[in-house]
């Protein structure tokens, strides 16, 4: 299967991505407990696997300036949905600017789709949690 090569990653993106991770992993728990639905099941087991790669790059010792993510199609649309659930949420004007070109780099880099308008599994919820 084709991967993705999500690169040029600076050690403050890797926290962005994290938080946007752990913020989008909440909601997603949250989803699971209430509608139940496989799905979210999906997006939950994913993100839990990015997650901990992205620890493991966080703790690494000497973790460079220039960090990079292979990653399978789906776990790239699930950081998608992240990024973009985040984007809505953080209030750290610099972590925001971080997010949205975060955004704009990995959806320049997602095979196009059919239902591309709504890629989130929020996106038919108008979930606020």
């Amino acid at each position: 299967m084709e991967k993705i090569k999500f690169d040029k990653l600076a050690y403050g993106d890797l926290h962005a991505i994290s938080n946007a991770a752990t913020k989008y992993a909440e909601s997603i728990r949250y989803l699971c407990s209430r509608d139940n639905t496989s799905q979210q099941h999906i997006h939950a087991s994913i993100l839990n696997e990015f997650r901990f790669e992205v620890m493991k790059k966080l703790t690494k010792r000497g973790t460079s300036e220039n960090n990079s993510f292979k990653l399978e199609i789906h776990t790239a649309f699930v950081l998608y949905d992240a990024l973009q659930h985040y984007s809505n949420q953080t209030e750290n004007q610099l972590e925001a600017a971080i997010i949205r070109r975060l955004i704009m780099n990995l959806f320049s880099l997602l095979p196009y789709t059919s239902d591309h308008e709504t890629l989130s599994i929020m996106s038919d919820l108008n979930y606020e949690p």
